[in-house]
């Protein structure tokens, strides 16, 4: 069972990603209220990639509306992230 304390928390860090306006991705910063708001959440995820490969797998994710199943099964076979998920 989560504790009161643990909610409280977990609660302050999701309103924290919520207003904040900038993430750092590498060395480009971008302005988080010239992204449309659907695009917001793929951008916080993206800041906290670490490799290249996590990157395009986050994309590949984000195309397939976050559906591993159907991003470890993509049909579109032109896309150029397709080889690093298939090889």
């Amino acid at each position: 069972m989560i504790s009161d304390e643990t909610k409280k928390l977990m609660l302050l860090k999701r309103t924290e990603r919520k207003n904040k306006t900038k993430v750092k991705i590498l060395n480009y910063e971008v302005d988080l209220k010239k992204v449309p708001e659907y695009k917001r959440e793929f951008y916080l995820r993206l800041e906290k990639c670490t490799t290249p490969l996590k990157a395009i797998k986050l994309k590949c994710y984000e195309c397939c509306n976050y559906s591993t199943s159907e991003a470890l099964n993509c049909p579109c076979k032109d896309c150029p992230l397709y080889v690093f998920l298939h090889r």
